[in-house]
């Protein structure tokens, strides 16, 4: 049995003079840890009430405001990873592998709000509030549920979302006229995600969405109430955080809310909630009503729309919900939701938003009522709309912020930061490689417990996303032991579900591999380390054409397909038996059988000469002259780029399929930028022919489209259609890497001359000063530009 020390603080208090530590055994529960945290409180709560949260936040031996700033303003679902489940071990948590920082937080507990009573206080009589208000409220606005940095952001909407809305309000309107409501044709709205991607947005733009998708209705009728709803805004955190003990039922928590927003009194949040009697939404409903000389058949006319954000608040434990007798609280709350509208009196809309990641179905009970699963999509590049209707773009437009912005892959916290940090600088002319670094930071100070995993675990993620593996959210993510829930609930990792299937594949921006492989993370696997993600920087380094040409910005792209494929390597064991369908999963492919073959952590190489990649044209043993070395292509154990201009493959491997023989075939690459036109059939077999033989495995890549046909056997391509599903987190620089080429000499910025490798300042200063060039050799006299530099730039005509 092994036990921790763990570092604690009471979320609110101040982090260098109020953390303390305890000690536990990780094979107890949370149960047993909540109980020995309480005890060193003495608090005099109730264990059960206790929330913590894992973090890993590095506190250093001085004082550090950025840490203090975090704690005061984030929020704890991003800062963390809630520990729900009370049975669960410790050691889930934290293993063995992952090592303690005794300089950094590792838990952080929440009390509930009834905690800073003081113990025996006598609380008032609570008001009703028919007398409180005995001539009714009149209706107001709700606030924004969220104010981050990008909610002036115009909001995008999904044009999916959209044409799910349009049916189903619909068909409830429909219904609803013909006084003939059920619960199986009353929808409840439903978006579950994880923390920072943009449910609480999201649910302050669920009006604008509901009048957005009923644009070219035909119901004029419905159209019009839906225009001139009333809406409420319900917040469970950020100034109105939900406690049940001072809230035993969460239907009254919602009504409070309600009443909270309509209120127009003097006392703040928890008086309010010490002196008014809470009320059922209904009786909010009534109370407005009243207040604008309603009557019953009045209110029928008009559409009500309910939105409670931070569901999750009402869960007692990550099984709550999943009760078979339907006597949790938080399926009663669900249903009670839900029946509010179910109704021939009201047409009431609820809309509900979670911190859940798991497949609804995993966490609540199924029910015939109709419960409608909205998607969230991802963010693209976001623009501000001024008064005026105005717009300006919230990122410069270039290829560089263009790759930055696809890193973030849609991650609307990582843009937010992104945006802050670029917003007072020229991109054109800024430290590209510490302004990652800083992105980078910001995002690990942010998201310090959901990044706190063990080398192994993230190396298994890593595997699991860049080999699109199959995943079902039953089982354990394998090379851990946890579930992908686990995972996934921070929002950096999402779970796309396959179709209408359970399972489904991990994915991830850029981003987070990049802030997962990083020595900063505890633990860091130093083989992940080596990739060397941050490719942003310059590098003025010797002349070495294996490492990829521009800062590694991977400018050409047939340099980033045998660089992916290296990496793809290197998240298999050596050694390991595998196949062509694991390796290049999301590829359109027709092999003949399995194609196994052993894989080898790959060496990228450079051909001197052009070079033959059929291997039927080989001898016993092929040897490839490379810049530094001499390698045996049928070991398997090389990647390798071809000789400029090869009228073969782009870049090719031996495969090793363990023959006695050493006849191995090859695994041969092909890139095509055609734009414009699709890739026909008579072309990609003209490509194949040149490139491999029979029992080579090609594939062709190309950013365009490709025509319906047949693939010759042991073939496969990726084009426009499978782009995303490839690629996966590095669709976006693919992309870019794909379609930029060589930068023009002339026009190129002091910041995109300084990501090319052996391109330093002075060089770059050089270029700016004394351009425009007529030629590459007039360009390469005058500003001293060197030969691995002056390969990746050019003149337009």
């Amino acid at each position: 049995m092994t036990s921790v020390t763990l570092n604690c603080l009471v979320f609110g208090e101040d982090p260098y003079n109020k953390n303390f530590s305890v000690e536990i055994n990780t094979s107890k529960n949370v149960n047993t840890l909540k109980k020995t945290i309480n005890d060193d409180l003495k608090s005099g709560i109730a264990t059960k009430d206790l929330k913590l949260f894992k973090v890993n936040i590095v506190l250093g031996e001085t004082r550090n405001e950025d840490v203090i700033a975090m704690l005061e303003i984030g929020e704890l679902d991003s800062i963390g990873l809630e520990m729900k489940d009370n049975l669960q071990k410790i050691s889930y948590y934290f293993n063995e592998e992952l090592k303690l920082d005794d300089r950094s937080l590792h838990i952080l507990v929440q009390l509930p709000t009834a905690a800073t009573e003081q113990p025996g206080a006598v609380i008032p009589q609570k008001i009703k509030i028919t007398e409180a208000f005995p001539q009714g409220l009149m209706y107001k606005k709700p606030k924004p549920l969220v104010a981050s940095y990008g909610s002036n952001w115009q909001y995008q909407f999904d044009t999916q979302l959209v044409k799910i809305l349009k049916k189903h309000t619909e068909d409830h309107y429909k219904y609803f006229k013909g006084k003939s409501t059920d619960k199986m044709n009353c929808p409840t709205y439903f978006l579950f995600s994880g923390a920072g991607t943009g449910k609480s947005r999201n649910a302050s733009e669920f009006h604008n969405m509901l009048i957005e998708s009923l644009k070219d209705s035909n119901n004029l009728e419905l159209k019009k109430m839906i225009q001139d709803a009333w809406v409420f805004n319900v917040s469970l955190e950020n100034g109105t955080s939900f406690s049940r003990s001072i809230e035993p039922f969460d239907i009254l928590a919602i009504g409070s809310r309600m009443l909270w927003q309509v209120y127009t009194g003097e006392y703040d949040f928890n008086r309010f909630l010490f002196t008014y009697d809470s009320p059922t939404p209904f009786e909010v409903i009534q109370l407005l009503a009243k207040g604008h000389n309603r009557e019953k058949k009045d209110m029928k006319k008009i559409a009500i729309i309910l939105v409670i954000d931070g569901l999750q608040n009402f869960m007692l434990s990550n099984d709550d919900g999943l009760d078979k007798k339907k006597n949790s609280w938080f399926y009663q709350t669900l249903s009670k939701i839900s029946d509010l509208g179910v109704s021939n009196d009201l047409f009431l809309i609820p809309y509900c938003t979670a911190t859940i990641t798991r497949p609804f179905d995993q966490a609540v009970q199924p029910s015939m009522r109709l419960r409608v699963h909205l998607p969230i999509a991802s963010l693209k590049p976001p623009i501000i709309l001024d008064d005026h209707n105005n717009s300006t773009k919230v990122f410069q437009d270039n290829y560089i912020m263009n790759l930055l912005v696809d890193d973030c892959g849609g991650h609307g916290r990582a843009l937010e930061v992104l945006a802050e940090l670029v917003k007072d600088k020229d991109i054109n002319d800024c430290n590209i490689n510490q302004l990652m670094h800083d992105l980078r930071s910001n995002l690990e100070l942010r998201y310090a417990g959901a990044l706190n995993i063990s080398a192994s675990d993230a190396q298994a993620i890593v595997r699991a996303i860049l080999t699109r593996t199959r995943l079902d959210p039953r089982n354990v993510v394998p090379g851990t032991n946890r579930f992908p829930d686990y995972f996934v609930q921070p929002g950096l990792i999402r779970f796309e579900k396959i179709g209408t299937s359970i399972e489904g594949y991990l994915n991830a921006p850029y981003i987070w591999i990049w802030i997962m492989s990083q020595p900063s993370t505890s633990g860091g696997d130093p083989l992940l380390r080596d990739w060397q993600f941050c490719d942003y920087e310059e590098h003025v380094a010797k002349f070495d054409r294996r490492r990829i040409p521009g800062a590694q910005f991977w400018e050409h792209f047939e340099y980033f397909i045998p660089t992916f494929r290296c990496l793809k390597s290197k998240v298999l064991k050596e050694g390991e038996k595998t196949s062509i369908s694991n390796i290049h999963a999301g590829a359109r492919l027709r092999l003949k059988d399995n194609f196994n073959f052993t894989n080898h952590h790959l060496t990228l190489e450079h051909a001197k000469h052009q070079e033959d990649t059929n291997s039927s044209h080989y001898a016993k043993d092929k040897k490839i002259i490379c810049e530094d070395s001499e390698v045996n292509v049928r070991k398997g154990k090389h990647c390798i780029i071809n000789g400029g201009s090869a009228p073969y493959g782009d870049s090719f491997l031996g495969l090793d399929q363990f023959r006695k023989d050493n006849v191995n075939p090859n695994e041969v690459y092909q890139a095509k930028k055609w734009k414009a036109a699709k890739i026909t059939k008579k072309l990609y077999y003209d490509e194949r022919k040149k490139s491999a033989g029979d029992k080579d495995f090609f594939i062709l890549f190309t950013t365009g489209k490709t025509n319906d046909f047949d693939i010759p056997t042991n073939s496969g391509i990726v084009d426009e259609s499978n782009w995303n599903d490839y690629f996966g987190p590095f669709a976006g620089r693919a992309y870019n890497y794909a379609i930029v080429g060589a930068l023009n000499i002339n026009t190129a910025t002091t910041t995109e001359l300084m990501t090319i490798d052996d391109l330093g300042p002075e060089t770059a200063y050089n270029i700016i000063t004394k351009r425009p060039f007529d030629s590459m050799t007039e360009a390469k006299g005058m500003a001293g530009i060197r030969k691995n530099a002056i390969k990746r730039l050019k003149i337009d005509t």
